[in-house]
């Protein structure tokens, strides 16, 4: 029975990702015929983005056979020069993106706290009212400690930014150690994952040119100050499952490093119930006793290690129960907001809200505006909003957000960048589509199903919250991951 329903929910999303590829091709020409090309030739340009991808399918599976028999050492070596060559090439990208962009303004309101409480850790000295301008140019004034009282989330972020001030540590060389340590990560789980010595390399390669790890470097938020922990608490889960002896012990650093992440960024919370389905799945390999002490150990060092660190956290005396009470959001706002417009961040919900009142206030108002959103919809019309507009915005931005006003560099900015990116994003989509194809015709229960489970739960979850491209930069490690699967074939 659950054999069956694994392979007939793995099918399903093979399908609900073609049909997502289709509608993002469809979209694509929409947005190039919104440029000003006609519709006819928007369709011929992205035809031909489509037959370089095909190609770029076609010399993997060519590479794959070529070099089937590359031996451990030259693998070994080829990944050593990258490792090195990424992580110069991210240093160079830091030093110059350093000086040619504004923080993006929740970063920017987030290191001005950061900055106070290096000083004199005192919650009072955040009562300073912070001029912000957004990339449209909109400028407003925010108070930094009321910032703090609607998004308590971004406390532990400003933990990790005050110690760097503190102890005189660039933030922006923290986040640039911590996008390599997600890129050489990847590449060890690659060769964790996979047999053979081509894939990993394979892999390597293509996250070598990833523009996350470049574009981003500069940009110590959220996003990319967490993607580190997910990946290292992965990398611990499969050594776990790996390891002979005190592998209980990897799964114990797997719960801390997704506690870490959590605290930094909440949708890293879907790594947790991820990991269970495919230990529930793994029962008949690992028998039943394994999966529950695994399981166990997993969850409530979890558990234990977010009570510590939100202890940790509420011990700052940056909010009180009084003032989350008056000014915090409810989680409800973003599934509400997520509902609105194209599905993403608006400016005009947040005000909405904002001056709902308090909690109780904020709750009622985003209830209400969450059931009249829901009564526009019906069955069609929804499907039509969640992809269209929603998932195709989300997963077909191989820029993931970089370029939406915050850089100022020529190249990031520039018609290039967005094809490459695009055409890099297409090629890793083709990976994720046939890994649930393969997936579900072989039955195996390898690392691999865990990366698709865990992408199964953010695209479900950006459905209903509210998105943006960079949101998917926490599992991006995964999509990468999957890579190898582009050797799959259809017709065998």
């Amino acid at each position: 029975m659950l054999d069956k329903t694994l392979k007939y929910t793995q099918y399903a999303f093979f399908g609900i990702f073609g049909i997502l590829l289709s509608v993002g091709f469809l979209r694509g020409c929409f947005f190039i015929n919104e440029q000003g090309v006609p519709f006819a030739l928007a369709i011929v340009l992205f035809a031909v983005l489509l037959a370089i991808t095909l190609g770029g399918i076609k010399l993997y599976r060519f590479l794959s056979k070529k070099y089937a028999n590359i031996s451990k050492r030259q693998s070994n070596i080829i990944l050593f020069f990258l490792c090195i060559t990424v992580f110069l090439l991210q240093i160079i990208c830091s030093v110059i993106l350093k000086t040619e962009h504004p923080l993006p303004p929740d970063l920017h309101i987030i290191d001005e706290c950061s900055k106070i409480l290096a000083k004199d850790f005192n919650p009072e000295n955040l009562k300073t009212i912070l001029s912000v301008t957004t990339p449209q140019g909109y400028t407003y004034e925010q108070e930094l400690w009321k910032y703090l009282q609607y998004y308590p989330i971004n406390i532990p972020l400003i933990c990790i930014l005050t110690a760097c001030y503190k102890i005189g540590f660039s933030p922006i060389l923290l986040n640039t150690l911590f996008l390599f340590g997600t890129y050489l990560l990847t590449c060890l789980t690659a060769k964790k994952v996979y047999s053979d010595n081509f894939k990993p390399l394979a892999v390597a390669v293509t996250a070598a040119f990833f523009p996350v790890f470049y574009g981003y470097t500069t940009i110590y938020y959220t996003d990319t100050m967490s993607v580190f922990w997910v990946i290292l608490g992965i990398y611990f889960v499969i050594c776990g499952m790996s390891s002979k002896k005190k592998n209980i012990i990897f799964w114990v650093l797997s719960a801390l490093s997704l506690s870490i992440g959590f605290m930094i960024k909440a949708s890293v919370g879907i790594i947790l119930p991820a990991v269970l389905i495919w230990l529930v799945c793994k029962i008949k390999d690992i028998g039943y006793k394994k999966v529950l002490s695994y399981g166990l150990v997993f969850v409530i060092c979890f558990m234990i290690f977010t009570k510590c660190f939100s202890f940790a956290s509420a011990q700052t005396g940056i909010n009180t129960e009084e003032s989350k009470y008056e000014y915090q959001f409810p989680k409800l706002h973003w599934v509400m907001m997520g509902l609105g417009g194209q599905g993403g961040f608006s400016q005009a919900d947040n005000r909405a809200t904002r001056g709902a009142g308090n909690y109780d206030e904020k709750l009622e108002y985003d209830k209400t505006e969450l059931k009249k959103r829901l009564s526009e919809y019906n069955p069609i019309t929804f499907l039509k909003f969640a992809f269209w507009e929603k998932a195709t915005r989300t997963w077909f931005d191989g820029t993931y957000f970089i370029n939406q006003g915050y850089l100022k560099n020529k190249f990031f900015n520039s018609k290039l960048f967005v094809v490459l990116s695009t055409l890099l994003q297409l090629l890793l989509f083709f990976g994720i589509l046939l890994s649930f194809y393969e997936g579900a015709r072989s039955g195996r229960k390898d690392f691999t199903l865990l990366f698709r489970i865990a992408l199964c739960g953010i695209f479900l979850f950006l459905l209903v919250w509210e998105t943006r491209s960079r949101y998917l930069i926490n599992f991006t490690p995964f999509i990468l991951l999957l890579l190898p699967s582009l050797g799959v074939k259809l017709k065998e």
